[in-house]
């Protein structure tokens, strides 16, 4: 995972006033790099309570964000609705945001699976990040998804903090992790 770089940012809890920008992010991405049909799973994923959705900022400008769901520490989360600006893709702020992600689920002393649903366009970027595919689906308009998992071990957040540090990014949230320091 060391050849993965964070862009530098600043990751933080998301707050109201970013959904309009992260749902103008969607529809900009809606028809090319992620399937139509599902904006308003996407409204209802940033305004459900029970997903821990984290923003990607750089000079106060949301550039991106992604939500943790189904989370029970020590056992599984899933990952969702990743996203990042059209105009700040594959600057490595994809990177920061999935680390920062996986970097707040606390895996306790046997591990915790990360599960998600990922399109065919986003499908290579998890891949290289370590997700492996048990299987596949596709919806009526044809839009393929695939279904990972990867298991974040103790351990790995030492991993995670050196390549957020080495990017610049910094936390504006407390990990899951009542032992973890962020320094």
């Amino acid at each position: 995972m060391s050849a993965f770089k964070a862009a530098k940012c600043h990751v933080r809890y998301a707050e109201e006033k970013d959904f309009l920008d992260l749902e103008q992010m969607y529809r900009e991405h809606e028809g090319h790099s992620l399937p139509k049909g599902y904006f308003s799973d996407y409204q209802t994923t940033l305004r459900n309570n029970s997903v821990t959705y984290l923003v990607a900022t750089v000079d106060g400008r949301v550039v991106g964000g992604g939500g943790i769901t189904n989370y029970i520490p020590g056992n599984h989360a899933a990952l969702t609705f990743g996203i990042v600006a059209p105009s700040e893709c594959r600057k490595g702020y994809g990177t920061s945001i999935l680390l920062s992600r996986l970097l707040y689920v606390d895996p306790r002393p046997n591990g915790c699976q990360i599960n998600l649903q990922a399109t065919e366009w986003s499908a290579h970027f998890f891949r290289r990040i370590g997700f492996s595919w048990y299987g596949k689906d596709q919806d009526d308009e044809g839009n393929r998804f695939l279904f990972g998992t990867q298991t974040v071990n103790p351990g790995d957040e030492q991993v995670f903090q050196r390549i957020l540090k080495e990017g610049g990014v910094t936390l504006g949230f407390q990990p899951d992790r009542p032992t973890l320091s962020l320094e």
